[in-house]
């Protein structure tokens, strides 16, 4: 049988969910998880490490200061160099914040170095769980979570699997005659329809699950990797960036993912499996834009968004999926939306917050420079770093 492990990231390891819900799900159905990878950068419960261990081979990976992960990549043959570009991230000792993409990539590697060598690496979120939503008044169906995805991971040049979720959208109800200028800012013009009202707000996934098809989306905690094909997978890779001395996450870190496996012969398959994001860790209460916690969360949605689109544009240009024009174009039209659409959401909310909108959309995209240099960095030394894991990896 295939060797799987499943893989999460997180601030605090603080809870035994979902992670024990997932380990339950994939053994009624007949599969035993090898371990679970979880790569966490403020601390944990010891509590729950101990009961984690009682259930299932667990591997910590600590950002910024993790001794036995560092011996084990240098095994490897990784220098000083590569594993600190990897494994520290400087920012946090001042910000206590770690971009997503960096997370990730150190959940993959400790994937590839395990032994003994895994076939399947299964990304989970903390806020997901194995079933689906499939009514507005909170029912749910069980699914066969690992198989779903192996059903499909399993055939040929399939790299990874993966698809949406059920549940609450990020973005709540909004009613206030700006908000599709907002949603353009925020290059969110697709979420209009779903945030008219809190029928469309939610989301309910297909029991039939039918819809199976090609894409070049990957959701982040509903995904699949084939690790045989390590030696063409690209890094994970989010941006960060300042406003008024504060840094910011960009969303996306699986964006680029989606991008760049597809190649007319490696794929990525959604499998029309929905399971369900608890977004506000609150279900089946209904989202109120009036909620203080709710306005937070919406607000550093939008600051990640903000930080992402300089440099998903940028991409996009580069590699020609839009012409330098429509570059500009969606930087100059972006910002006029923003400049109306986010006034009007902080009057609709009062939260005077959302007025920082339009200087901070200018604040990333001037360090947009920065972030092409780091993305570069990042592939060139997860290239190098790949390459030593492979052919280590082939040699087992």
């Amino acid at each position: 049988m295939a060797k799987i492990a499943v893989g999460a990231i997180c601030n605090y390891l603080n809870s035994i969910h979902p992670f024990i819900d997932f380990i339950a799900n994939a053994r009624a159905h007949g599969y035993e998880p090898e371990k679970l990878i979880v790569c966490y950068s403020h601390g944990y419960k010891s509590e729950v490490v101990e009961r984690l261990r009682q259930t299932i081979k667990l591997d910590l990976v600590q950002m910024n200061y993790d001794p036995e992960f560092n011996y084990k990549l240098k095994r490897y043959g990784l220098t000083k160099k590569e594993i600190n570009f990897f494994l520290r991230t400087p920012e946090f000792d001042y910000h206590q914040l770690i971009p997503y993409g960096k997370r990730r990539n150190l959940v993959i590697l400790q994937s590839l170095i395990s032994e003994p060598k895994l076939d399947y690496l299964f990304f989970i979120d903390t806020d997901v769980k194995p079933c689906l939503l499939t009514s507005r008044n909170g029912n749910f169906a069980a699914i066969n979570f690992f198989g779903r995805h192996l059903e499909y991971l399993e055939k040929e040049n399939v790299v990874v699997t993966t698809s949406d979720y059920s549940g609450y959208y990020i973005i709540p109800p909004l009613k206030f005659k700006k908000r599709k200028e907002l949603l353009k800012g925020l290059q969110k013009e697709e979420a209009l329809e779903k945030i008219k009202n809190t029928k469309n707000n939610i989301t309910t996934a297909d029991i039939y699950q039918n819809n199976i098809r090609e894409t070049n989306k990957i959701l982040g905690g509903n995904h699949a990797i084939d690790l045989k094909f390590s030696s063409i997978l690209p890094p994970f890779y989010s941006t960060s960036y300042y406003f008024n001395g504060e840094l910011f996450l960009g969303r996306g870190e699986d964006t680029l993912l989606g991008l760049e496996i597809p190649d007319g012969k490696h794929k990525i398959i959604d499998i029309d499996t929905h399971i369900f994001h608890d977004t506000y860790d609150n279900f089946p209460k209904e989202p109120d834009i009036s909620d203080a916690d709710i306005q937070e969360r919406l607000f550093y949605a939008c600051t990640g968004w903000l930080g992402r689109n300089p440099f998903l544009n940028w991409y996009l240009k580069k590699y020609g999926y839009i012409s330098s024009s429509e570059f500009k174009k969606r930087h100059r039209e972006q910002k006029l939306a923003l400049q109306a659409g986010a006034p009007a959401l902080a009057e609709y909310t009062g939260n005077d917050n959302f007025k920082l909108l339009p200087d901070i959309f200018s604040s990333a995209w001037m360090q947009l420079d920065q972030m092409v240099e780091n993305y570069e960095n990042t592939v060139e030394n997860w290239q190098a770093v790949i390459k030593k894991i492979t052919e280590r990896r082939e040699n087992q």
